[in-house]
């Protein structure tokens, strides 16, 4: 299960429409009544084991949450008091526990809060509420905090209250979303389905693209091949393939992705990446399908330092192939696997 909240996790770290930056946190809980969620700090994109949440003892923490009368505090005192309960609770004070831990204790199951476009285009400010009312509860704008936690959870019960049944995601305004189920895989494939429901719905949005779900299908093909995690991050949409498609013409475009990109298409990915691994013996990094390059990488910083040497290398080749002589392939190969380079790129 942790495996698989690490892997969701990466898949939400890596799109641009659905976090930016640091934003966004995931969690699980587990049937000894502990809370795990992401550790403040880490980014969704490089989470690899459970060692990037931290865990917290939640049968405490949502009694204590409980308990507050938290009206008859003001707002810093209100503040002061979240943060001593989670503190409280906190079983790895190695680790700071996201701001928004009691939203994810109070709210069933895994628990995925991100920031898609798409929610920040349509529904800041109150609008577009009433197409939506019977299948997502809305959250008034709130400071993130305890001060979201509380507003999450009077929206949440009065949509039981009122429909009989758990709303399909809560939206919060001018914030992001938070969406839930019994597992990771059924709370991603259901964050898919409310994004793509919000945009059959109301439609002509500037915020769905793509790329990013091509993105997820290239880390999750390159994880299954290899079983080590990755991310994919794409880039500018390519003018010309046959130019820049050809082989590195300097050694850190050996080093930093390979034989060259491999163009492909998503249906053939599987196949077309065994066939550039027996060609030059290392995986593929730079990817261009549909005329868009993606970068993949170990973890989003190496991903952004393909993408600079890709960015090198296409911009010169889209200029000047005709004058490009690229490295021949028996020196790829060499400086594929020399160690002073190995040991560069694994810093």
């Amino acid at each position: 299960m942790f495996n698989q909240l690490a892997f969701y996790s990466r898949r939400i770290g890596e799109r641009f429409d659905l976090v930016q930056a640091g934003g966004g946190n995931t969690s699980i809980k587990d049937e000894d009544g502990h809370l795990y969620v992401k550790a403040s700090g880490v980014r969704l994109s490089d989470i690899v084991t459970i060692t990037n949440f931290a865990k917290l003892d939640n049968r405490k923490l949502t009694e204590l949450f409980f308990t507050v009368d938290w009206e008859s505090l003001d707002r810093e005192k209100r503040e002061s008091k979240a943060n001593e309960i989670v503190t409280t609770c906190n079983l790895t004070l190695d680790k700071r526990p996201s701001i928004e831990t009691l939203l994810h204790a109070i709210c069933p199951g895994t628990v995925f809060h991100t920031h898609p476009l798409i929610v920040l285009e349509f529904f800041s400010g109150g609008k577009n509420r009433e197409q939506f009312n019977d299948i997502f509860a809305f959250v008034s704008y709130a400071t993130p905090g305890i001060e979201l936690t509380l507003a999450l959870n009077k929206s949440r019960n009065e949509f039981i209250l009122r429909t009989g049944h758990e709303p399909k995601a809560i939206i919060l305004e001018n914030h992001g979303m938070v969406v839930y189920d019994d597992n990771p895989e059924l709370t991603w494939n259901k964050t898919l389905l409310v994004l793509e429901k919000i945009d059959s719905t109301i439609g002509n949005s500037i915020s769905i693209e793509t790329k990013y779900a091509t993105a997820n299908k290239i880390s999750m093909v390159m994880e299954n091949l290899f079983h080590l995690p990755c991310v994919t991050i794409p880039l500018k949409k390519v003018n010309d393939t046959m130019k820049v498609s050809q082989r590195p013409f300097f050694p850190d475009g050996v080093v930093f992705f390979g034989g060259g990109a491999l163009v492909t298409r998503e249906v053939d990915l599987t196949t077309d990446i065994q066939k550039y691994l027996k060609e030059f013996t290392i995986p593929p990094k730079i990817f261009i399908i549909e005329s868009i390059a993606y970068a993949n990488g170990s973890n989003f910083t190496k991903a952004n330092e393909i993408a600079e040497v890709w960015e090198l290398h296409s911009t010169i080749a889209e200029a000047n192939a005709n004058h490009i002589v690229s490295l021949e392939k028996e020196e790829i190969l060499y400086l594929s696997h020399w160690e002073a380079e190995k040991y560069r790129k694994e810093l």
